[in-house]
């Protein structure tokens, strides 16, 4: 389905925990320190939107969300 390919590439993970700072008013600096990284560090794997899921489990305790990962089935 190209519009949901189209949204996939522009809700990236980096772009998606960006978007989720934004709405719970917290800097990429501040979400740094909540996670134990250091914000370069942070910077960097959201330049290369490379997280491990245990990253992603501590970005969405550290901003009041809950990460969920799942297989979807495609036919």
């Amino acid at each position: 389905n190209m519009e949901t390919r189209e949204l996939s590439e522009i809700l990236t993970q980096s772009n998606y925990i960006k978007m989720l700072c934004a709405n719970e008013d917290v800097t990429l600096t501040e979400l740094a320190e909540k996670i134990g990284k250091s914000q370069p560090n942070l910077s960097n794997m959201l330049s290369r939107s490379d997280f491990r899921i245990s990253d992603m489990e501590k970005i969405a305790k550290a901003l009041g969300y809950k990460f969920t990962y799942t297989f979807t089935r495609e036919f």
